[in-house]
């Protein structure tokens, strides 16, 4: 990616940041679990139940973050089929 491209907005940013989103959502996925079954007085069903909220929630930002690249790639693969049509 050149700075021509991403002045000239050829080429988003955005798919390069919902990387980082992602990430950042998965240590902060993790550390909520923790908090809810490592306590003083966790019982096992708050252990398990926190482990099924860790798994669900990090499935649901996935796909979020996913349906956020897909648009992104939609929008590329666009302007390569207009690139390739011939300039009326």
């Amino acid at each position: 990616m050149s700075f021509t491209n991403l002045f000239n907005f050829e080429k988003f940013l955005s798919p390069y940041l919902v990387t980082i989103i992602y990430w950042l959502g998965v240590v902060i996925a993790a550390y909520l679990a923790m908090r809810i079954g490592v306590q003083k007085d966790s019982s096992v069903y708050e252990i398990i139940l926190a482990g099924g909220v860790f798994v669900s929630g990090l499935i649901i930002w996935r796909v979020f973050c996913e349906a956020l690249v897909l648009a992104f790639k939609i929008f590329d693969r666009l302007t390569e089929i207009r690139d390739r049509l011939p300039n009326e």
